[in-house]
């Protein structure tokens, strides 16, 4: 009897140490920033400090007239290409392209740097300028093409794969970076860049330059249409960070294809025996993916999606619950400015988290503070009287500062906390500044690098999902 109850003992032990090590491994090894646990890095810790987690916030018929809504606000920058004319004049466009990319090189002129480390000359910009401007474009009216994009890329603010940085030594935050473009966006197509490898385009959110070999044009605004504007019980929606298709030596176009976070593709929905790539269809889902063929025009190919990929069938129901749910899908990403590195940046995070459940932001923080939308004005209030406002926010609401913006996941212990996509603070011992480059939690008691706490910098709030 004793020698089983020193066993047992023994067992206990081993058991409670292994447990131990584990935990400790996994704690130790994962760093996170002052006043934030390990238990809160889980979106179910947020979500179940919410009394009415999972009640819907807004349904389609809502997300639908918000959409509206953001979409008739012009400082917004959302464009309904749906509602768009099917021609432009091409008279003006040349002489307005070259005057906004002018101005643009003007500001960056003398203060930017080439990617060799060199500063940029009035020739670095003139040469770009130069290839954006094609004599092709400039009839009085013009017809728009039509196009979807086939792989991941981004707009970019001039047709050259020339970096514009910030700084000699700082690779990851380049000028030419508007935003990103994720798999089966639309876009409306103005001119081709002289040299024929880009296309000055308009997204959902913006307009800039994207690589021909990156979009594929249709042959007319209805399979255009067929191709994105898709039913939502047919839509298949990525909430997860990254989706990458499995490799396949008969479709090796779409092997290691990158689906990331708010890419929406249509199910096939056939109950047919049919391969699929030599493929079955068991245990995955049917979709139909936009490639390019060789002359640059659309077609599309069906492809497998594994079922327990991060995807979702239709949108997911917009509740808190589901809200911290795809927010920390991308916890711990690199930062991506404008889009870079396959990833976003804070104004990214917010409007793919969203964009999930089909409402659409615009595509920076003063864009995303134009919705109209309930929001609070917090310029001019002192750290208290901000306090009692965000912490009568729910989750999932944006606060933004100048030149940044993060989604509130709560208060606990006198402290307030946020999910974001963050390049840089100031260091603990508040005299440096330090790199972060990912997305992180951190509380608003942190500084900036001009040493000012983020909750004293607040200027504004808004909630997304809730009209003014």
């Amino acid at each position: 009897m004793k020698k089983t109850a020193y066993f047992l003992l023994l067992y206990l032990l081993c058991m409670a140490s292994f447990a131990f090590i584990k935990a400790g491994a996994s704690d130790g090894y994962v760093k996170l920033l002052p006043f934030v646990t390990k238990e809160m890095t889980k979106a179910s810790y947020w979500s179940q400090k919410e009394s009415d987690a999972d009640r819907l916030l807004a349904d389609s018929y809502d997300i639908q007239r918000m959409n509206e809504n953001a979409f008739g606000v012009e400082n917004t920058k959302l464009c309904d290409l749906k509602k768009q004319p099917k021609s432009f004049n091409g008279e003006t466009f040349n002489a307005n392209l070259r005057q906004r990319l002018q101005k643009n090189a003007d500001q960056l002129l003398g203060r930017t740097y080439t990617r060799s480390g060199h500063k940029t000359d009035a020739a670095f910009f003139e040469a770009m300028i130069d290839n954006a401007i094609n004599p092709e474009v400039s009839h009085k009216r013009v017809p728009f093409k039509y196009a979807v994009v086939t792989s991941r890329s981004e707009l970019r603010a001039y047709p050259s794969g020339e970096a514009i940085l910030d700084a000699p030594n700082d690779l990851d935050l380049d000028y030419q970076y508007y935003d990103s473009l994720r798999v089966n966006e639309p876009l409306l197509i103005y001119a081709y860049s002289n040299d024929g490898n880009w296309c000055f385009a308009r997204s959902l959110c913006f307009r800039g330059w994207v690589r021909c070999s990156d979009i594929a044009v249709c042959r007319n605004r209805e399979e255009w249409l067929q191709a994105w504007d898709i039913p939502e019980e047919r839509t298949l929606v990525v909430y997860g960070s990254k989706v990458i298709l499995e490799a396949s030596n008969y479709a090796p176009d779409i092997t290691g294809k990158l689906l990331t976070i708010g890419t929406k593709l249509e199910l096939v929905g056939s109950d047919s025996n049919e391969l699929i790539n030599n493929r079955s269809e068991y245990n995955n889902y049917a979709v139909y993916l936009p490639i390019r063929l060789k002359d640059g025009s659309y077609a599309k190919k069906p492809v497998l999606i594994s079922e327990h990929s991060k995807v979702h069938v239709g949108y997911l129901r917009l509740t808190k619950t589901n809200i911290a749910k795809v927010a920390f899908e991308v916890l711990g990403d690199v930062y991506g400015w404008g889009g870079m590195l396959l990833s976003d940046d804070c104004s990214g995070l917010a409007r793919n988290t969203y964009r999930c459940f089909g409402l659409e932001l615009g595509h920076n923080s003063t864009c995303q503070a134009a919705m109209p939308v309930k929001g609070y004005d917090l310029s001019g209030l002192s750290d208290a009287e901000k306090y009692r406002i965000i912490e009568d926010l729910p989750l999932g609401s944006i606060l933004y500062f100048k030149g940044h913006e993060m989604l509130y996941l709560g208060h606990e212990n006198g402290h307030y906390y946020v999910i974001n996509a963050l390049s840089a603070m100031l260091d603990g011992s508040g005299r440096s500044k330090k790199k972060i480059g990912s997305v992180v939690i951190n509380t608003l008691d942190v500084r900036r690098p001009n040493g000012k706490t983020w909750i004293s910098e607040l200027t504004y709030a808004n909630i997304p999902y809730r009209e003014r």
